[in-house]
């Protein structure tokens, strides 16, 4: 996994804010996380999970994820600055080894 990979899938996902609710009656009316409808003239189903905690952790995703993302971004970027001003052996290392191993996840 790379930061390119995951901001890819963020960028294919189904945009605007994901909420949790359920669906309409129509659709099933059951649980789900939804969009706001403002990208689709529908609300989109994004995804049907069958506990709460599943639906909000889903549904929080669309804007933690990118937000995360930004973090691990800046802290690269400070670890190529501050690479240059610190040693070997530093905290700098405990941060690049931190995101060397979110770049190994699958």
């Amino acid at each position: 996994m790379s930061i390119e990979s995951i901001k890819a899938r963020v960028d294919a996902a189904t945009g605007g804010k994901w909420l949790e609710g359920f669906e309409p009656d129509h659709l099933g009316g059951g649980a789900a996380v939804l969009t706001d409808g403002r990208v689709h003239a529908l609300t989109n189903i994004v995804a049907r999970p069958t506990t709460f905690r599943d639906r909000e952790f889903i549904a929080h995703a669309r804007q933690d994820i990118p937000a995360l993302l930004a973090v691990a971004e800046a802290a690269a970027y400070l670890i190529k600055w501050l690479e240059a001003a610190y040693p070997p052996a530093s905290p700098v290392d405990e941060l690049r080894d931190a995101l060397t191993a979110l770049e190994i996840l699958p």
